[in-house]
């Protein structure tokens, strides 16, 4: 649908705005921190520009327009690292080259690393980075302006490098610091190398230009060859694309007119040519017998890879994976099983494809969660945004005249509305066609789009036709290229367009400019706006979707959807996002030119920066900055909580070290004794608090072994860890265990807390009427009895704690005789704000990595400005006022759930608090994997029933418990009982209460006895 100009972010003075969203300092912050905003979605989010293989195929490592470099597992696509390096505005860290290491273990990344547009050189150094520490060993010099070619050759041990200038620089023993050395520099004479490649085993280079044609160099000599062979006429010839035969003998060449050739790299004669192609192959994979071409540009649908047979030069298949052209290549050499393969990046994702020239199959796919936003749409009040990613027009170039569907729909928490209900969901027809789409054509106004012969982009010229007369606004590579969106504003005489490289900009109809809008990073496919709010909506191949104040041109919140992930943030930090999903948006600090980047994930830092309540106050002002200021204040800013590196380590299953039956041994590296015993660390299996043994054997006496026991079948192993800033860290690995752990099941502990009588509150802080409740206590005490009857006989006895106001007890004697029969000789506490946090701490310490722990909480809760607060007994108020001193913060019992062991289970039943069950809270207990049960949605009270005797969610709770969510006599499972709740209590409330469940990525098990 969108040319990719060949030219993009390789020259200085190319006007690229910002490749990655710059946040400003706070004023007078004082910090000197350089970062940026930056999403990490597992694969990359810009084109592909080169692609290196280590020599024993295993290892993978592609360079993007995204700044940074991927490092594969080849035979299974995983991605291992990231690598980055100093990046900045515009140009400044685009990659354009690596070549890999023979082992894998360093590679070298050339591309435009200085600042953009800068006067100053080099451009060029060419940066070594350690593939397994990500870190920058070394730095080799000698280009002044941009790399955009690399090629090693391990029988000479000899690197490459060339792009801009046409020279060709060359370092002796490049991936070893100590031995780094430059050898004589060549000159192509031309202004910009295309391609390099090494062939006869590292005795010849072909050089690949766009401006001067063909060179070969006879490396031994450093003396030109070929010239009796004609080369010289390619020297008009932009050549695109270069690849070598395995044996180094011969090699392949294409031009930007579609020719394709066969040479010797010997001497660069002509072997054999193909007939010329209707497209630009951009990318060439030379076989023993196959020729696989990559079609980079004027593709269409028809064209995306050719493979071509040597022997007869016969077309013999086309591989039409990708859905849009191809970027780059490389061979995959057979191994072991597996045949050999061909390396293509490309599409409309930026996706890596492994596949099988013979039959055709992909049989490996790297690429991220993102998909470009390619459509938008928005409600005329501007509370509800849609989107879609379908590609309107496969057979052209740009389409700014058709609209792509729109499949997905955001109902924004502004206003009344908070966030319940608010992921993104499927559209119905009705609700999209009520949505305002962009237009070429008003009443008054209209707009077309032309090429001028002057360019090579199609539509760089946008003709605009109004009240006043005729105008046109036309891109260059400075502003964009060509536009690729266009949406008239009838009400202010406006027209808003987006072009490539995030450029976004408004203009008169006279076409004079407006204004710009800053913080896409890839082609604006998708423009809105509703006019009425001054709200304009925007998607780009960047995978993101932005609000903006249409007419003040600031960023308000940006989106990033992918299937059940999604997150918005704001410039500041703040964000919400759904659980998990806060670990794609992260911070690209940068450490200095020679140093590698860090990157610090939003997921890091949630207990600073998860604010729902600062995404909808920003909404509401349309303004991300005020709306930090208002409810944040002059709390620690983005810079200064990036300026502490939150805890970095590295997890690894020690597969080498034996295990007891049902353990694994997991090694934790890159970090010191000391930053473990600071920062401590949490070990999860399959979402249960497990307790790691430490391995203290002489052998292993400088490593850190733990043991941790693992359950049958698939184990997920997370460890976390958390610095005394409350930054968070956490790494992931996997491990099938065939064989369960031996021994009886783990203990259960209960805690119920019903908390029904507020002696201290007045009416005036519940809304004039009494703030007693009638049923929590006796929620609590039906729910201990339920468990003890239905739950307990599947475990181990554990700890008690029953925590109830006492005037309850007082008042219905003979319930608390029962209760107290119930419960034997465990004491009934007084749930005071005090009791309630000491009492639940020692609680959960009680609980080991088998156990099971149960929560029930039943009482008055509510939302006070961003956090959520339990009212104890001895809540006090000041009027309408609560005091917050008075209250019970959740982030403490928070803390507590986090460190407790096992499976946790929380059962909240809260009533009288439209806020009983907010985002932070659901996200946290998601981040924690514990499992939740809760009453209400965030804008509902919950209700009591008289004729119940309970609150309707602890009634349904109970009765489902008892049995009746286990229609097959089985057991109550999991699931089953979120079912039964779910319909029960929407029965009894008539609709007006809906529960809410937070069950992170867990199994169906059973909770009761059939």
């Amino acid at each position: 649908m969108v040319e990719r100009p060949l030219e993009i972010a390789v020259g200085p003075w190319a006007r690229l705005l910002l490749a990655l969203l710059c946040l400003s300092l706070p004023p007078g912050a004082g910090h000197a921190l350089d970062f940026a905003l930056d999403l990490d979605t597992g694969g990359h989010r810009g084109v592909i520009r080169s692609l290196s293989v280590s020599q024993d195929g295993r290892f993978l490592a592609s360079g993007s327009d995204d700044k940074t470099v991927r490092v594969w597992e080849a035979a299974t696509g995983t991605s291992l690292i990231t690598l980055r390096g100093q990046i900045g505005p515009g140009a400044e860290g685009v990659i354009n080259a690596v070549a890999l290491s023979p082992d894998g273990t360093r590679v070298a990344v050339g591309g435009y690393f200085a600042p953009h547009a800068s006067t100053g050189r080099p451009f060029g150094d060419t940066r070594i980075f350690d593939t397994q520490t990500g870190q920058i060993t070394h730095v080799l010099r000698g280009l002044d302006l941009p790399v955009e070619a690399l090629s090693y050759t391990p029988e000479r041990d000899e690197l490459v490098a060339s792009g801009q200038g046409g020279i060709v620089a060359r370092w002796r023993a490049p991936f070893d610091p100590a031995e780094a050395a430059p050898l004589p520099v060549l000159d192509t004479e031309a202004n910009r190398v295309r391609a390099v490649a090494h062939a006869l085993g590292g005795a010849r280079l072909i050089v690949a230009t766009l401006d001067y044609g063909l060179r070969i160099w006879d490396l031994e000599g450093e003396a030109l060859v070929g010239a009796d062979q004609g080369l010289d006429a390619l020297d008009n010839i932009p050549l695109t694309a270069l690849a070598v035969s395995p044996d180094g003998g011969s090699f392949a060449l294409a031009g930007a007119d579609g020719r394709v050739e066969l040479r010797a790299a010997d001497d660069g004669a002509l072997l054999a040519s193909l007939p010329e192609r209707p497209f630009r192959p951009d990318a060439l994979v030379l076989t023993d017998r196959l020729l696989v071409l990559g079609c980079g540009f004027s593709c269409g649908s028809a064209h995306r890879s050719e493979v071509w047979d040597l022997d007869g030069l016969e077309l013999v298949a086309t591989h039409l994976d990708h859905d849009a052209e191809i970027t780059a290549a490389a061979p995959l050499a057979a191994s072991g099983e597996r045949p050999e393969m061909v390396l293509t990046a490309g599409g409309r994702r930026n996706e890596i494809l492994a596949w099988d020239p013979v039959t055709r199959e992909t049989v490996v796919t790297m690429v991220g969660l993102g998909v470009p936003v390619s459509a938008v749409g928005i409600s005329a009040d501007g509370l509800r945004v849609g989107w879609g990613h379908e590609d309107p027009c496969p057979d052209r170039n740009i389409c700014p005249d058709t609209l792509a569907a729109l499949d997905w729909l955001y109902d924004l928490p502004a206003d009344a509305r908070g966030f319940d209900g608010s992921e993104p969901r499927a559209a119905a027809p009705s609700e999209i066609t009520a949505l305002l789409r962009s237009t070429m054509r008003t009443a008054e106004s209209a707009a077309t789009f032309e090429t001028s012969r002057r360019s090579a982009f199609e539509g760089d010229v946008l003709r605009l036709q109004g009240a006043a007369g005729a105008a046109e606004v036309s891109r260059t590579p400075r502003d964009g290229y060509f536009h690729a969106s266009v949406n008239l504003l009838p009400r202010s005489g406006a027209v808003v367009t987006g072009g490539a490289n995030g450029i976004l900009t408004a203009h008169r109809m006279d076409g004079g400019f407006l204004r710009e809008y800053v913080g896409h990073t890839g082609t604006v496919l998708g423009l809105a706006a509703a006019e009425d709010v001054a709200r304009l909506v925007s998607g780009s191949a960047d995978q993101t979707k932005r609000i903006w104040d249409l007419e003040r041109g600031t960023g308000i919140l940006t989106g990033f959807v992918a299937g059940e992930h999604w997150i918005w943030w704001t410039d500041e930090g703040y964000y919400h996002s759904s659980p998990a999903a806060d670990d794609i948006v992260g911070w690209h600090i940068n450490q200095g030119r020679d140093t590698a980047a860090r990157f610090v994930r939003a997921r890091q830092l949630r207990r600073h920066l998860h604010n729902p309540a600062v995404i909808r106050q920003s909404l509401i002002l349309g303004d991300s900055a005020q709306a930090a200021q208002m409810l944040m204040g002059d709390r620690l800013g983005l810079a200064a909580l990036l300026e502490q590196p939150p805890p970095e380590f590295d997890l690894r299953i020690a597969e080498e070290i034996p295990a007891p039956t049902g353990q694994v041994a997991i090694e934790l590296t890159g970090a010191s004794a000391e930053d473990l015993a600071d920062w401590g660390i949490a070990v999860l299996v399959n979402d249960r608090r497990v307790r790691p043994v430490r391995l203290l054997r002489q052998d292993l006496a400088d490593r850190f072994v733990y043991l941790i026991a693992l359950e049958e079948g698939e184990n997920d192993i997370r460890v976390q860890s958390r610095d005394g800033f409350d930054n968070i860290t956490e790494r992931g690995a996997s491990r099938l265990m065939s064989r369960a752990p031996e021994g009886p099941s783990g203990r259960l502990h209960v805690a119920v807390i019903g908390i029904d009588q507020y002696p201290d509150l007045p009416p005036e802080a519940c809304g004039g009427r009494s703030c007693d409740l009638d049923f929590a206590v006796a929620d609590a005490a039906a729910f201990l009895a339920t468990v003890k009857d239905r739950v307990a006989p599947l475990h181990r006895p554990g700890n008690r704690l029953v925590m109830l106001s006492a005037g309850s007890l007082e008042r219905a004697p003979r319930a608390a005789e029962e209760l107290r029969a119930l419960i034997g000789d465990t004491e009934i506490l007084e749930p005071t704000r005090a009791d309630i946090l000491d009492e639940l701490e020692d609680f959960f310490a009680e609980a080991e990595p088998d156990d099971t722990t149960y929560l029930f909480l039943a009482g008055h809760g509510g939302n006070i400005a961003d956090g959520y607060f339990i009212f104890p007994t001895d809540a006090r108020a000041r009027g309408a006022e609560l005091r917050r001193g008075s209250l019970v913060d959740w982030r403490d019992l928070q803390d507590q759930i986090d460190a407790a062991y096992g499976v946790r289970m929380l059962f909240i039943d809260t009533c009288h608090a439209a806020g009983a069950v907010n985002p932070r809270f659901r996200k946290d207990v998601a981040d924690s994997r514990v499992i939740g049960f809760t009453a209400t949605l965030e804008e509902d009270v919950a209700i009591e029933r008289a004729a119940l005797g309970h609150g309707v969610f602890t009634y349904a709770l109970i009765e489902g418990l008892r049995g009746r969510a286990d229609p097959d006599g089985a057991g109550v499972r999991l699931l089953g009982l979120t079912d039964y709740v779910d319909a029960q209590v929407r029965r009894l409330s008539n609709g007006k209460q809906v529960p809410v469940y937070h069950l992170p990525a867990t199994t169906n098990f059973v909770l009761t006895r059939p």
